[in-house]
């Protein structure tokens, strides 16, 4: 028989499909209005400023056709009037204007907003809690600053936000479901079906979104998540193309027309590749670190300030080419596509195809150029304050770079080349566009160190089955030697340590360590409260709390005896703060800590013969708290806890080690521990603490490791690392002379 407490299955199936269609209606807004707002910046159309310009011209045969029809787009200033200046000018005023005031948005309603969100969703998937990460106005804040942002040509992308806005959809899905809002097991559930349908719309990729949720967001994910997931990203994906809103007719977004059979030669090329991209991955990391340290110390109270900035900076080097000039979803899609295959885009394919007027060599040159300029952009860029994404400015550096290795080993193996030999029996023998796409594989790994997620998304994101292995073997070549370079933690694990978030990491093994709970409590101070406490010591206590930054305060029977009565958490005791009495000398709580408490007289509620006092109809958020009736004369002096705590939170002794409290508190989701010695509470241990620990300690095993190191004499620079690693493929691939016919050596197994 269900409990009643239990939500039903009807419910969570239409939460999940609204939650899947109206992702997907926002998707189709966003990149529809991305992509007009874009085009303001260079022009308009004559038969409506609301019309794109792909839209304005579908009658025309090219791009400058359309200039010369009636209706067609005409630009803010035609390049044959005036000179280079005054459209240079025109489009940064328009740029420096989008992104003035997505920053401003972003500042004023919901400082979440800013960023991917995909760090805060992995916070909030590990059962940690972020007040108003996903209200209504992060929602709205969120959308307009990323369409805005992207819109003024900014290096970023809006994929990466589209997890954070699908859970903000799911947020304001759940308010209309108490029974699902109330469990935390279902809210997880439902926010990483979310997370896989924000994947779907980003690249019309279902299923990866599903091992995306999987791989790199979820810490709870059970068996029966699995297919609610994918029910989700199935239901946003089927939105998104019954919308069509780029009017393609295709949920592909870069699709591949040229397909061909590689050679197995081509795999030490693609290994190239993957150990370049995790080079580049961990350059970028480094860098982005590097700017993000510099932010926080000299530009943190001029946010606005800095995103003008990197806006004029962006627009004053775009207009140096036009591969950096164009979007970079425009730009990745040329990148996979064969010069035969190109439509013709002016420059775009001049700078991508050899001819007599780019040799192959300028090509190389200058496709590693705009690779190095969108690193370097894309990591100044990722952590101001905007809505910000870094998938699309990833896959375009590794894109550029793989191109322009394609490029070359195309020229090496051309005829009177010296590897022309491998190409003697075919005539289409390199394709630079496969080489584009397993070099954009290939950085994406190595920033976000994703593996079986990212090769799914590849393959629907090309539609092109013979890209699969060499991204396969890119992607594990990027992830080694970008992990062997600055360790297992991606770009998204730096921004939860840089901003202090208690996130536990499930996937990771635990740091060894031979201390106690008890080791750990002599270093903080112990917060407790008796169950009948005067409210002004209350309010003491509660101050010292959060300035501590305790994750709430222990509850015990009397401060003499200290045995254990529960936990009450810290959002309740800023709650506690706001208590007025009634004049029926009752106390009434609610969960808003602005809202104020409405007197008594307009309702009155007998329950058990007890009064209650209680908020009028029209508030909301009402916490019913019973009432303890203090002595006579003393009723408006204290108030009682017993009934607003967690009166069964997990408890250890202090003699317990240190990991296997620590793997408690990560596997079970607990965001606090009580500590017992003897029956008597001693101390709490929370969440963020626990983060704490686990750094602290990581830390102390690498400095060990280079301190045992540099007494034996070794190495511990990056050229090591690549040393070991090249010697363990080495045997792995070349035969060994003590090796047998089966390939067993002379010990045998």
């Amino acid at each position: 028989m269900r409990s009643s407490s239990t939500p039903p299955s009807s419910y969570f199936w239409l939460t999940l499909l609204a939650c899947g269609i109206f992702t997907g209606i926002l998707a189709s807004f966003v990149d529809v209005t991305t992509e007009l707002l874009a085009d303001l910046r260079f022009g308009r159309c004559e038969r409506g400023f609301w019309l794109t310009r792909r839209v304005c011209c579908l009658e025309a045969f090219n791009s400058s056709h359309c200039l010369l029809l009636e209706g067609g787009w005409k630009e803010w200033v035609p390049s044959s009037d005036v000179d280079w200046a005054a459209a240079f000018a025109s489009s940064t005023t328009i740029g420096l204007f989008f992104s003035l005031l997505a920053a401003w948005i972003v500042r004023s309603l919901s400082p979440f907003a800013a960023g991917s969100g995909i760090p805060e969703v992995k916070t909030l998937l590990s059962d940690a809690e972020l007040k108003g990460f996903l209200s209504g106005w992060t929602l709205l804040a969120k959308t307009s600053s990323l369409v805005l942002s992207v819109s003024a040509g900014l290096c970023l992308g809006k994929e990466g936000p589209f997890v954070h806005l699908s859970c903000c959809v799911a947020r304001q899905l759940l308010r209309l479901v108490p029974s699902l809002r109330k469990s935390p097991l279902a809210r997880m559930e439902v926010y990483s079906a979310a997370a896989a349908a924000g994947v779907a719309v980003a690249f019309g990729a279902p299923i990866g979104g599903v091992l995306f949720s999987l791989e790199e967001v979820s810490s709870f994910f059970p068996a029966k998540t699995l297919w609610r997931t994918f029910f989700c990203a199935l239901s946003a994906a089927f939105t998104l193309q019954l919308v069509d809103p780029l009017g393609t007719g295709k949920l592909v977004l870069f699709e591949v027309t040229s397909h061909h059979r590689w050679q197995i030669a081509e795999c030490a090329v693609f290994l190239a590749i993957g150990i370049l991209g995790g080079v580049i991955g961990s350059g970028f990391l480094a860098l982005n670190t590097a700017v993000v340290k510099i932010r926080k110390s000299k530009w943190k109270s001029f946010p606005v300030l800095e995103v003008c900035l990197l806006s004029m900076f962006t627009s004053a080097i775009s207009f140096s080419s036009p591969l950096l000039l164009s979007s970079g979803t425009s730009f990745l899609s040329s990148l996979f596509q064969e010069c035969s295959d190109l439509q013709e885009e002016g420059d775009v394919k001049e700078w991508l195809c050899p001819s007599s007027s780019h040799s192959a060599s300028s090509l190389i040159f200058v496709l590693f150029a705009v690779a190095a300029v969108k690193l370097i952009l894309t990591s100044f860029t990722f952590g101001a304050k905007i809505a910000a994404g870094l998938f699309i400015p990833s896959l375009c550096v590794g894109g550029a770079i793989g191109r322009g290795v394609g490029i070359a080993v195309q020229l090496a193996t051309s005829d009177g080349s010296t590897f022309a030999m491998l190409c003697a029996s075919s005539t289409r023998c390199i394709l630079p566009s496969l080489y584009a796409i397993v070099g954009a594989a290939a950085v994406l790994a190595g920033v976000t160190r994703m593996t079986i997620s990212l090769v799914v998304i590849v393959f629907e994101l090309t539609g092109g089955l013979e890209v699969i292995l060499p991204a396969m073997l890119a992607i594990v070549s990027a992830k080694v030697v970008s992990e062997l370079i600055s360790g297992s933690h991606s770009v998204y694990d730096r921004v939860i340590e840089e901003e202090k978030y208690p996130y536990l990491d499930t996937k990771e093994d635990l740091p060894d360590t031979i201390r106690t709970v008890s080791d750990l409590l002599s270093e903080v101070d112990l917060f407790v409260v008796s169950a009948v406490e005067e409210v002004e010591q209350l309010k003491q206590k509660i101050k010292e709390v959060k300035r501590k930054g305790e994750a709430g305060v222990a509850v015990v029977h009397s401060l003499t005896d200290m045995a254990p009565v529960g936990y009450v958490p810290l959002l309740l005791c800023v709650a506690c703060l706001h208590i007025v009495s009634c004049p029926c000398s009752r106390f009434a709580f609610i969960s808003s800590i602005e809202a104020a408490l409405a007197s008594c007289g307009e309702e009155e509620r007998f329950l058990d013969n007890e009064e209650l006092c209680i908020a009028p109809p029209s508030s909301v958020g009402l916490r019913r708290v019973a009432a303890f009736a203090p002595p006579r004369g003393m009723r408006d002096s204290f108030l009682d806890l017993s009934h607003t705590l967690d009166s069964a939170p997990v408890t250890v002794f202090s003699y317990s080690p240190l990991k296997d409290v620590l793997e408690l508190m990560r596997k079970q989701h607990r965001r606090y521990v009580l500590v017992l010695s003897r029956g008597r509470v001693v101390g709490t241990v929370s969440r963020l603490r626990a983060v704490e620990v686990c750094r602290e300690e990581r830390a102390l095993a690498a400095s060990l490791r280079r301190a045992e190191a540099r007494t034996r004499g070794e190495s511990t620079s990056v050229v090591r690392h690549f040393v070991a690693f090249a010697s363990r493929m080495l045997k792995c691939l070349l035969p060994s002379r003590g090796r047998n016919r089966r390939g067993i050596g002379d010990d045998g197994l």
